[in-house]
């Protein structure tokens, strides 16, 4: 009856496993459209840029998401810290996230379009190494992915 019980288990963990570890493959979509690729979020129906340029500040980013004409669309923009926010996987780490393209080298900060209410100077962004999101100078040069 004992192994007969840690067969179950067993099995019921493997079931458990297999459905969390397909989870992130079934979430993020990618597709390519005019030699450009975009990932679709299927949990929050939101289409993203999978490439990302570095090197931006705040406002080049906004600017650079709303001149965008990329995989076909020309409706981008930056996304809000609640959009970008909905990418973080909290049970990982290095990178916080299952999205594709975000990898170990490119898992820095990224800016959201929010300005952070306690300093105008300041925009929230998210750090996809740790998982967390902050405030920081808009003056900084960060990562920029657009969505739409």
């Amino acid at each position: 009856e004992n192994k007969m019980n840690r067969v179950k288990l067993f099995c019921l963990l493997l079931v458990v496993f297999t459905s969390f570890s397909s989870y992130a493959a079934e979430r993020f979509v990618e597709t390519v459209a005019d030699g450009d690729s975009y990932v679709t979020d299927t949990m929050t129906k939101l289409i993203w840029q999978k490439s990302y340029v570095t090197g931006k500040t705040w406002q080049q980013a906004l600017s650079y998401c709303e001149a965008l004409n990329y995989a076909g669309f020309n409706d981008w923009k930056l996304p809000n810290i609640h959009e970008l926010r909905s990418l973080i996987n909290y049970s990982k780490h290095s990178p916080a996230t299952d999205f594709p393209g975000i990898t170990s080298s490119n898992d820095e900060y990224y800016w959201s379009s929010a300005s952070y209410a306690n300093g105008t100077n300041n925009a929230w962004c998210i750090h996809f190494r740790l998982g967390g999101d902050g405030s920081s100078l808009k003056a900084n040069s960060y990562y920029v992915r657009c969505v739409r």
